[in-house]
Parts: structure tokens; C-alpha cells; sequence
């Protein structure tokens, strides 16, 4: 598994936000690119693309694309949405001149009645040389009629918390939390919180079921007080969550101590 967090690893983040809803009711779902970052070839007609796979939502209402990309000189760039259904719709066309990079949603009506089911492609083309970029990420907001629920978040909250760290220990602690829900995920999130008046002395370490490990922070952060941190964490391949996670918490160095005041794990699905 990998771990981002403030301060932490970057890694590429895939997200899916979405609201309640019935089963074949109207609603509004937000989709996001799950092959990002991507590189945009230099000067290049073909450019480079990137998809979506939507499995549900069909007599879409309205559409919104958001795209995030990095670039030196964004007057190089064409955008094109392409649907499922072969339509293809320009977002943008060698438009902002030497401004850096595109942060931009597009609001597109040419897929209204349509169905979202099916592949998407967002396709940037670098029309000029020199000045290099990346998609970083991009998504599409959708209202459409589903006909499945959607996925809701479940948190679970430490029990056995709060306990106390002993100093200059490298066994440490281990808090547990038992998630008796059976679901698969691809990325999920942890928030820990402790009290220590350092925090470089620190090793915090996150166990799964299945024993797969995300180290959270090494004995980061030098002499600040105290960890109060969310991390999004991405298994390696699609992981079940049942069972018992642990975390572990040792202090690595003597005089200043702490406590594990509570920690969490947050699953959609």
C-alpha cells in the first residue's frame, strides 16, 4: 500500500464522489480518472488519452467536466471530451497564450438524453514545441437516472483508544479496529490522531487484514507537537476490508512522550 498525506508521498489519487440516491431515480454523480497522471507528448497531433469507464446512469440531464492539467504554456493545448457513443466536443482550442497550466470546468450539453454508460475519453493534443505538461487528473459530474444506490462512506472509530506511547520504545504500541463489513475498495482513508511534543521521534504504521502494511509517517516533523492527520491510502490492488486493522505507534527516541487519543478508517462503497 502507499500513503499521502500533508507533508507525505504523493501519489496519484483516485476519487469518486457521489450523493444517495434510489434505486432509478435522478441524481448527481461525480466521476474521476482512475489512469492519471498522464503525460502530454510534445508537439504531437496524436496527443494523449485518457479514459473513464461508467457502468451505470442513462437519459443524462447535464454534464459537467472538470479537468486539472499542468503546463508551461497552455496556448499549445486542445481538449476534446469523447463519448461512449463516438461524440467528441472540443473543451478547449489553443486558447490562454504562455499562462500556466489549466484548472477548468466545462459545462457540455451535447450529451443530454444520452446514456453515460460506457468508455470516456479525454484527449489533449500539444500542438507547439518546446513547453511539456501533464493531465494530472479530470472528472465528469453527471445527472442522470441510475438505477443501482449509490456507494456510501462507512467510518469506524478506534474503541481501545486513548493509550499511552512509552518513551524511547521501538515496540511501541498497537490500537485495534474490527470492520465487520465485507466490500472491496481501491483507496480508502486513515486519520490518526496523537498527542506528542515530538514528533520526529514517531513511527506510525497502519496494518491490514491481510497484513499488508502503509508506513504513515517515519519519524517526521522534527520538534512540532502532535499528529492530527487524514492519509489516503491505495492499495496495490483491490483489497477486502474486512477483518482487523491495527495501528502501530512507537517513539524512537527518549524524553518526550504522547498518547494515541483516537484514530479512524472511512470506506466508500
Amino acid at each position: 500500500m502507499t500513503a499521502t498525506g500533508d507533508g507525505g508521498t504523493a501519489t496519484a489519487s483516485v476519487t469518486v464522489t457521489v450523493n444517495p440516491a434510489s434505486s432509478g431515480t435522478v441524481d448527481t454523480r461525480t466521476f474521476s480518472s482512475t489512469d492519471v497522471p498522464k503525460s502530454i507528448p510534445d508537439n504531437d497531433a496524436n496527443g494523449v488519452i485518457s479514459t473513464l469507464n461508467i457502468t451505470d446512469g442513462t437519459n443524462i440531464q447535464s454534464l459537467t467536466v472538470t479537468v486539472n492539467i499542468t503546463h508551461t504554456y497552455v496556448g499549445d493545448l486542445t481538449l476534446y471530451l469523447i463519448g461512449p457513443d463516438g461524440t467528441t466536443v472540443t473543451l478547449r482550442q489553443n486558447s490562454g497564450g504562455s499562462a500556466d497550466n489549466i484548472n477548468e470546468s466545462y459545462s457540455v450539453t451535447a450529451f443530454n438524453g444520452k446514456s453515460a454508460i460506457g468508455t470516456w475519453q479525454l484527449k489533449v493534443v500539444d500542438s507547439a514545441a518546446y513547453d511539456t505538461g501533464t493531465i494530472d487528473s479530470w472528472s465528469l459530474t453527471i445527472q442522470a437516472t441510475y438505477t443501482t444506490a449509490a456507494p456510501t462512506t462507512h467510518t469506524y472509530t478506534s474503541a481501545d483508544t486513548p493509550i499511552s506511547i512509552p518513551d524511547n520504545n521501538s515496540t511501541g504500541i498497537e490500537s485495534s479496529i474490527y470492520v465487520p463489513d465485507s466490500a472491496t475498495v481501491t483507496e480508502f482513508k486513515v486519520t490518526v490522531n496523537i498527542t506528542h511534543t515530538y514528533i520526529g521521534d514517531l513511527i506510525v504504521t497502519l496494518v491490514a487484514p491481510d497484513g499488508s502494511t502503509a508506513t504513515l509517517s517515519n519519524r517526521e516533523g522534527g520538534s512540532a507537537d502532535n499528529i492530527n492527520q487524514t492519509w489516503t491510502i491505495t492499495p496495490s490492488s483491490a483489497m477486502n476490508i474486512q477483518g482487523t486493522w491495527k495501528l502501530k505507534v512507537s517513539d524512537n527516541a527518549a524524553y518526550d512522550t504522547g498518547t494515541l487519543d483516537s484514530w479512524s478508517l472511512e470506506f466508500t462503497f
